[in-house]
């Protein structure tokens, strides 16, 4: 799959997220968790598959307007050995293959670049 269709379709799929499941949560005043939300975006099109960062923080803006974004993110950054062991297990459950970062950080970099500082925890 062409990397700006990937990246088209990560946030269609999370426009169509926030407006099924997140908005009406937080309107009933629940809270919401998700996993691998936006910042996963920024790690893996960006940081991962080398994508520039413009375009994801634009489409971002749209998908998810001022509101909808996180209060506050944990960033849990793996060494690459640990990180390319759960990429095997995913490859294997999804038929693709991992995607190789040459070296530590890079990922994480990619997501507390992009956010505020008192936003993000890397760990």
């Amino acid at each position: 799959m062409a990397e700006l269709a990937e990246l088209l379709l990560m946030f269609a799929a999370r426009a169509q997220h926030i407006e099924r499941r997140i908005k009406p949560a937080l309107e009933r005043g629940a809270w919401v968790v998700c996993d691998r939300f936006t910042d996963a975006t920024y790690a893996y099109q960006g940081g991962g598959r080398g994508l520039d960062l413009a375009p994801i923080a634009q489409l971002e803006r749209l998908v998810t307007g001022s509101s909808s974004g996180p209060i506050s993110t944990l960033l849990l950054d793996p060494t690459p050995r640990q990180g390319m062991a759960r990429a095997r297990g995913a490859a294997h459950r999804t038929g693709s293959r991992p995607k190789r970062k040459s070296s530590s950080g890079g990922y994480g970099s990619a997501i507390c670049n992009e956010r505020p500082p008192s936003r993000s925890a890397l760990s």
